[in-house]
């Protein structure tokens, strides 16, 4: 488990680098408008990604109250 949450967040740091990197070389070296619209389309792509993908997705009933497993915690 450790390996796999150090390769996510590396993962993820790197691409947190390119992307402002990118977003920056578009703004400074193109337009300001297509700088606003890439992260604009990218998170629509991202949205309906999300929203295709939800078929695939396992949904498991609960079997009890989350409420209820807390206050019994307590």
């Amino acid at each position: 488990m450790k390996r796999y949450f150090s390769w996510y967040y590396a993962s993820y740091a790197l691409s947190f680098v390119v992307a402002l990197t990118c977003l920056v070389y578009i703004q400074v070296n193109m337009e300001w408008a297509l700088g606003f619209g890439a992260p604009i389309l990218l998170m629509l792509f991202a949205t309906l990604s999300i929203y295709l993908g939800t078929p695939f997705y396992v949904k498991l009933k609960p079997k009890s109250s989350l409420i209820t497993a807390f206050f019994k915690w307590m």
